[in-house]
């Protein structure tokens, strides 16, 4: 997932333009978390394929956690949720599933709510 925050025309090259979640669980954070039996930082979000649609009830939140990380937000803020075709996301906004999270999210709920 990846929104823009910083405006194309702002862009110098320098600075961060999208704030980001990557699937990484070789990062040092991540492998703490798991050695503690949490889940590593990991952002989910619902995808329909039937209807063609993705969701994200996170949203909202993003330019605080942004900021969290000391990330200026100089777009419009996103909505408070996302529910929408692929081809009408917000300009320069990604969403990539990425199998291998998606499969270690389900193992995790099997086997930590059984």
């Amino acid at each position: 997932m990846s929104w823009p925050i910083l405006p194309a025309d702002l862009d110098d090259g320098q600075e961060p333009t999208h704030f980001s979640y990557e699937w990484s669980p070789w990062r040092e954070e991540s492998q703490a978390a798991l050695k503690l039996g949490l889940l590593p930082e990991i952002h989910m979000w619902i995808g329909l394929p039937d209807q063609n649609e993705l969701v994200d009830f996170s949203t909202k939140w993003l330019p605080k956690q942004a900021a969290l990380d000391g990330l200026v937000w100089r777009t419009e803020p996103p909505p408070d949720f996302l529910w929408c075709g692929p081809s009408d996301l917000p300009a320069g906004v990604i969403y990539q599933p990425n199998m291998e999270a998606i499969q270690f999210a389900l193992n995790f709920i099997r086997a930590h709510h059984q």
